[in-house]
């Protein structure tokens, strides 16, 4: 029972790594955006193109934790996805 209660813990763990890496790229593309918009509209070229790069990466980021993360829900048992 012990070794289950650790293997539940572990897995909540992940899921928590996953989530907040997302929403941290999230934020870091929204940023990006904004960072663009706001370096393009003042004519400052290179605070738009550094923001934009960061924005481009933030996105890929997003991109492979969001498919990482999928990847790993699929392979938890039905029952356990379901109380998540």
């Amino acid at each position: 029972m012990e070794q289950l209660t650790e293997i539940e813990q572990r897995r909540e763990f992940q899921f928590a790594i996953y989530e907040n890496n997302k929403k941290q790229l999230f934020q870091l593309l929204l940023l990006g955006i904004i960072g663009t918009g706001a370096g393009y509209y003042l004519g400052e070229e290179l605070i738009w193109k550094l923001t934009l790069g960061m924005g481009i990466l933030a996105a890929a980021g997003y991109g492979i934790t969001s498919y990482k993360l999928g990847k790993w829900l699929k392979n938890m048992p039905e029952k356990r996805r379901l109380r998540q």
